[in-house]
């Protein structure tokens, strides 16, 4: 059995899942295998894997799509005492593994652990916007519910302990990227952990370098399926009388009748750009409203 097995599920990302796998490959950690569940709709990435020729990957097409679905058969598949979760727009860098592994001697009552996330050569993307970066410089040990993408991190850099799975369950396949939810998974892991009395450790020298890079306008809508993704997760736990979840949801409503108010207002008054204003908002409470409804949906 190795000591980390690092699950990567991907989609029509050929160029992008060999980047993300030869920086893995370049690792000082020797222990380890990767776990690839490719969804993509032909062929090219199992043709960039088998290029690469490294015994250490371990190849799975999958008909079904959807981000939580593959993680879920990787972590199936998988052989590591650890499992790993990174993105395949995602490098690691050399030690990734190496501090991945440490952690949890160090910290034997952690569950799992966060890392951070910084943005993949910024200097060559002036003018965009690289999403899901988490800048924290302190290690800290998180035991109460808390917003994830505040104080915890990202699910493009996370490892979890194998059992816990066996304990808790896998991600929700409702939530995730291709799903009705269409974000949020690792936030309702890790609430599900943290509400199960485990404890999560957020090592910030545990470090990716994320490289997605989007215009204004693809991260405003990027940001609406988040937005969707935190309703539908918080609001599952919400619909069972977590206060949490119950103080997020009150606040994304807070917010979209706040801006809506100021959107009819600016209408009014004919101010400039006000119609576009008030589509966006409307945008935004729609994509609220849907996580709602996936959250009652599954609550029930």
């Amino acid at each position: 059995m190795k000591s980390i097995s690092v699950i990567v599920s991907t989609r029509n990302r050929p160029d992008k899942i060999n980047d993300c796998l030869k920086s893995i490959l370049a690792n000082s950690f020797s222990d380890f295998e990767v776990v690839v569940v490719d969804q993509s709709d032909d062929y090219r990435t199992k043709e960039v894997i088998q290029e690469i020729l490294s015994p250490l990957i371990r190849y799975f097409r999958m008909k079904e799509k959807g981000l939580s679905k593959g993680r879920n058969l990787g972590i199936k598949r998988a052989g590591g005492k650890i499992i790993a979760f990174i993105d395949d727009d995602c490098l690691v860098n050399k030690d990734w593994l190496k501090s991945i592994y440490k952690s949890f001697p160090k910290n034997k009552d952690i569950a799992g652990v966060f890392g951070k996330v910084l943005p993949y050569k910024p200097h060559l993307h002036k003018g965009q916007i690289c999403p899901c970066v988490f800048l924290k410089y302190k290690e800290k040990i998180i035991t109460k519910p808390t917003l994830h993408w505040k104080n915890i991190g990202f699910g493009n850099n996370m490892a979890f302990k194998r059992g816990i799975f066996e304990k808790v369950g896998n991600f929700k396949e409702w939530l995730g990227v291709g799903s009705v939810g269409l974000s949020a998974e690792d936030a309702e892991f890790v609430l599900r952990l943290l509400l199960n009395h485990y404890k999560i450790l957020y090592n910030p020298e545990i470090k990716v370098y994320h490289n997605r890079w989007l215009t204004k306008r693809e991260h405003r809508r990027q940001r609406l399926s988040y937005s969707c993704g935190e309703v539908a997760c918080y609001g599952y736990f919400a619909f069972q009388g977590n206060k949490l979840g119950e103080k997020i949801i009150k606040n994304n409503f807070l917010n979209s009748w706040g801006k809506l108010k100021f959107s009819f207002k600016s209408l009014l008054f004919f101010k400039k750009d006000s119609l576009r204003l008030l589509c966006c908002t409307l945008q935004e409470f729609y994509f609220r409203l849907r996580g709602l409804v996936v959250a009652f949906w599954f609550h029930s």
